[in-house]
């Protein structure tokens, strides 16, 4: 009965996890009608850019991945907490989720770490790329002498 009840439990939790991960994606459209629409607006009004450059999409797809990965992260947790509380004090199911719960903590910080690495690798390109424009003078050093008619 308590296996039954876990699974249960961990499908309505993927369930709902899915179901609000396909809502997000469904009120962040593309048509130009929804919430992308609006802050493309806001964005061109306030004078920022709206365009996507390679260096920032690959950030996104980066990030996405890790939010992934920490969801998943603490699924385990759950899982393993879950695991030890219906454990009934059986030793084997004790130690099984110790396990689940030190790889977890081990996986969180290796993801961690390599988010740092990533982030810090995404910032550099995008200081590499950034183009500068170069200003005009004179061999003297002094500011350009302004053009008739200007």
């Amino acid at each position: 009965m308590k296996k039954k009840s876990l699974i249960i439990s961990v499908i309505v939790f993927v369930n709902l996890f899915f179901a609000l991960a396909v809502g997000g994606i469904a009120l962040a459209d593309d048509e130009g009608t929804g919430i992308r629409a609006g802050l493309n607006v806001s964005a061109d009004t306030a004078g920022l850019k709206t365009e996507t450059t390679f260096p920032s999409a690959i950030g996104k797809v980066i990030n996405f991945v890790f939010m992934f990965i920490g969801i998943l992260f603490l699924i385990i947790v759950l899982y393993a907490g879950i695991l030890w509380m219906i454990g009934g004090g059986d030793p084997g199911n004790i130690k099984k989720a110790k396990s689940y719960l030190i790889n977890a903590s081990i996986g969180l910080a290796v993801t961690l770490m390599a988010y740092q690495l990533t982030s810090f690798v995404i910032k550099q390109i995008q200081i590499q790329s950034a183009e500068t424009v170069p200003v005009e003078s004179s061999p003297t050093g002094a500011p350009p002498a302004p053009t008739p008619g200007t």
